[in-house]
């Protein structure tokens, strides 16, 4: 692999457990990735801080949906089919990180704010408002994306000695009903506030977003200027 290059890896329909156990195994691995994944099936990811009898998580069990944990923090995230997952593990060395960690998420989430740019939508990374302790969409912590005035999506992070592990999701479709069971919200305030990419771009089946996520992360990240040579492997 040449220097500056990134692997992709462009997964087809999974489990929300195989895609976290993945992100885990290049944060090991300490390669420069970029993975792209369709969630394949209903569960509740937890914040490495969160407690296993969290009332979301709670009430997830009550519902037959399957809680996961995640080692990167922030907040609860639900995972339906259809759903994007994301990643990018990074050296901590890399340029890209010359800011630091916590400044991470306008830079390495770029790629989704310019897709959805390019479709003409008005997106970009802001700062969490917060207004709920368990959804992490809706929590205080770190940046979420936003797209036409609507939370799209979020991102966490899992810091090593060596690499950063920084990934997100990005919702098909806002299931008001299922949110509001699973962290006690008013549905009105849900729909209100939350928006999945299906609404963005009517008629674009997963694979396809899929695909151009993966296209404009490559942008992002590998493609620009001074970001590096390309990968060996794209």
């Amino acid at each position: 692999m040449v220097p500056g290059s990134v692997r992709l890896q462009l997964d087809g329909a999974s489990t929300v457990e195989r895609i976290l156990a993945r992100d885990e195994a290049a944060l090991r691995e300490g390669i420069p990735t970029i993975r792209i994944a369709r969630v394949g099936t209903e569960s509740l990811s937890l914040g490495v801080s969160q407690r296993v009898d969290a009332p979301s998580a709670e009430r997830a069990r009550g519902l037959g949906i399957p809680v996961l944990r995640r080692h990167s923090g922030g907040l609860g995230v639900y995972h339906a089919p259809g759903d994007l997952s994301w990643s990018v593990t990074l050296a901590r060395t890399d340029p890209r990180l010359a800011k630091g960690f916590q400044c991470a998420y306008g830079p390495l989430g770029e790629g989704p704010a310019q897709m959805f740019a390019d479709a003409g939508l008005n997106s970009k990374w802001v700062q969490a408002a917060g207004g709920d302790d368990e959804l992490c969409l809706l929590g205080a912590r770190g940046e979420v994306l936003e797209v036409e005035g609507r939370i799209l999506g979020g991102a966490a992070q899992h810091l090593t000695a060596t690499t950063l592990l920084h990934h997100g999701t990005l919702p098909y479709q806002v299931d008001a009903e299922r949110l509001s069971q699973l962290f006690a919200l008013p549905a009105e305030e849900v729909d209100a506030r939350l928006v999945g990419y299906g609404e963005l771009l009517p008629g674009a089946p997963p694979e396809s977003v899929a695909n151009s996520l993966a296209t404009a992360f490559v942008a992002a990240l590998v493609a620009r200027p001074g970001a590096g040579a390309p990968p060996a492997d794209l």
